[in-house]
């Protein structure tokens, strides 16, 4: 087993603060959120090491997004370094090759500040130099807004992925990009959009009702759920604030605050597009409807048809996928999926995009689903149950059909 042998420091600078590889290693990755690997201005390519004595703070900020990673008792003495976030990420696991995790993870890290213009890096008993970048010219970063709403981390997180399927990524339609966050008497509503569907959740959380903002908070959709992985304590304080033309989002939970700002774009009125009531109802084995989904895009994808939409046909209390095929579509033969119809009285056929429709199936955790039809040429909305039709609090998820050739 290999050992480590705790040196004496080989700097004669004061330290500024000291704590376990694993631990600052982590608050790197966190901080990274907000550090370019490219940016338009060198010292964004910095992290803000900020000790008061007692704590230190990781701070990362790129203009758009700020975020400050907490380390408790880790200070030693107060100062403040800028370096280079990738430099320093990249010692932390030069400086511990040969020891095994456990041991490279208890490492202990020392950082110096030799003077103003030097600082030192020390793990495992070797110490190497760290590049410092100009404190005077790194900006001042946001603080934390306001309180608009708390609510349990667990379920966020857990609805934040559900609707981030139909976040959209177009470059051209920023508003799509990003989920939409309805704060209400009951709770947090969000929602995404790509313009080919739409998915809505909900969230019951305390909300600050003199607060709530009257068109909602657009906040970036990806980076809120690499935000909510990256918290680790039960709750999650959800802050806003609205200055000017700069409106700015925050989501902070233990050790983590991460300021970022609003989309400047209006989002779709999506709940107009949302059906309150349908023509027909199918409640099917979920797992059974995704396999058999899931089978019919494997065979557009082996015959070279991956734009060619799924067929879904209700008909005599069973609902079948079948593949629309360039040519041969009528000898398809899929097994019929046994199911709870109502409201149809004729097979009722639509086409939906492969990859949306299991996306949209993935996204629900019951045994069944329900599906909720309208017309051939009408959107498909998808439920846990017959009644989330009409419940602003289940989670939904509407689909745009393909029209079929």
């Amino acid at each position: 087993m290999t050992t480590v042998a705790e040196t004496a420091p080989t700097t004669t600078g004061a330290a500024l603060f000291t704590a376990s590889r694993a631990e600052l290693a982590a608050a790197l990755t966190t901080v990274g959120m907000a550090v370019s690997p490219r940016p338009a201005v060198p010292v964004l390519a910095g992290v803000l090491l900020e000790s008061d004595g007692t704590d230190l703070m990781v701070r990362g900020y790129d203009f758009e997004t700020a975020v400050s990673v907490r380390l408790e008792g880790a200070a030693v003495a107060p100062g403040r370094l800028l370096v280079n976030h990738a430099e320093l990420s990249k010692l932390l696991k030069a400086l511990v090759k040969g020891l095994s995790k456990r041991e490279a993870d208890r490492a202990r890290v020392r950082v110096r500040a030799d003077d103003a213009a030097s600082a030192t890096v020390e793990v495992a008993g070797t110490t190497v130099p760290l590049e410092l970048l100009p404190l005077e010219d790194y900006p001042d970063l946001p603080s934390e807004p306001p309180l608009l709403a708390r609510a349990d981390r667990t379920h966020l997180a857990g609805e934040c992925q559900r609707v981030l399927r139909a976040c959209g990524s177009d470059d051209t339609l920023p508003m799509l990009a990003g989920v939409k966050l309805d704060p209400g008497p009951d709770g947090l509503t969000l929602a995404t959009t790509d313009r080919y569907r739409i998915a809505v959740g909900h969230v019951g959380a305390h909300v600050e009702a003199e607060r709530i903002p009257a068109e909602g908070v657009l906040a970036p959709g990806r980076l809120v759920g690499r935000v909510l992985a990256k918290l680790d304590a039960d709750q999650v304080r959800i802050g806003h604030a609205a200055e000017g033309l700069t409106e700015v989002v925050s989501l902070a939970a233990g050790a983590v605050t991460v300021v970022m700002r609003t989309i400047p774009a209006e989002f779709p009125a999506y709940s107009r597009f949302l059906p309150h009531s349908a023509a027909a109802t199918v409640v099917a084995d979920r797992a059974a409807l995704l396999a058999q989904i899931t089978r019919a895009a494997a065979v557009l994808e082996a015959k070279g048809h991956r734009a060619n939409p799924v067929m879904l046909t209700v008909a005599d209390a069973a609902v079948t996928a079948a593949p629309q095929l360039a040519e041969g579509t009528d000898r398809v033969r899929t097994p019929a999926l046994e199911a709870d119809v109502t409201g149809i009285d004729e097979p009722l056929c639509v086409g939906l995009a492969p990859r949306f429709v299991v996306d949209a199936l993935e996204s629900f955790t019951g045994r069944t689903v329900t599906l909720h039809l309208q017309a051939p040429t009408k959107p498909v909305l998808l439920t846990d149950t017959p009644e989330g039709i009409s419940d602003p609090t289940a989670f939904r998820h509407l689909l745009m059909p393909v029209r079929l050739s």
